[in-house]
């Protein structure tokens, strides 16, 4: 259980990755005992009165068993989940993980567009999926930006803390003092939106 994966150029030597990872080494340690002790929640059963959290606010989830096509709504305080009779606890959590993610392209992509303008890059490519590990990621030769499925159930300003922080990789690969500059001069709450982000609940994961 949590296990840490390095990734490098591959023309890098690796005695110069190894000396990175010996100098990271307390860094990741202690992020790594952060992310094993970070409070999760319960699994996901899918059925009625269950609490499921959209935006940072928790929703209770009302199961309609009906014989048509699958789909979420989002009414008040509820999460509506209409599914088949009978179907499964996999096609309920597929049906409301596959609604998740069109609620985080759809919140995601004007904050993009927003911030784009103001650092003066370009996405080319967002790709959502579920992460287990990470919030986001950046592969700043091709600008593409990858954003965890869950950040749907997060407060907005922690998502935008997470794409800001993506974005930036664009104009500084590195997690280096210029991207702690940057990040200070155009984010400068972005500290407590990490804060506010790292203190919510994970998902329930099952480890192998």
């Amino acid at each position: 259980m949590g296990a840490v994966t390095v990734t490098a150029p591959e023309q890098m030597n690796i005695e110069v990755v190894r000396a990175f990872v010996i100098n990271k080494l307390s860094w990741i340690r202690s992020e790594r005992e952060r992310f094993i002790n970070q409070p999760r929640a319960s699994q996901a059963l899918y059925i009625n009165a269950e609490s499921h959290y959209v935006w940072g606010s928790r929703l209770l989830l009302e199961v309609i068993e009906r014989d048509e096509p699958p789909h979420v709504t989002q009414e008040m305080t509820r999460l509506v989940l209409q599914v088949r009779p009978n179907s499964s606890t996999k096609k309920r959590r597929e049906t409301l993980e596959s609604w998740y993610r069109d609620q985080l392209r759809a919140t995601a992509q004007p904050i993009i567009s927003a911030w784009e303008a103001r650092l003066n890059v370009t996405v080319s490519q967002l790709y959502i999926q579920r992460m287990k590990t990470k919030w986001g990621s950046c592969n700043h030769e091709k600008a593409h930006i990858r954003l965890n499925s869950e950040l749907a159930k997060k407060p907005v300003p922690c998502l935008e803390y997470i794409i800001v922080h993506e974005m930036m990789h664009l104009l500084e690969p590195t997690h280096s003092a210029r991207f702690v500059s940057l990040m200070d001069t155009h984010l400068p709450m972005w500290r407590e939106r990490k804060a506010e982000l790292n203190a919510t609940l994970l998902s329930h994961e099952e480890w192998t």
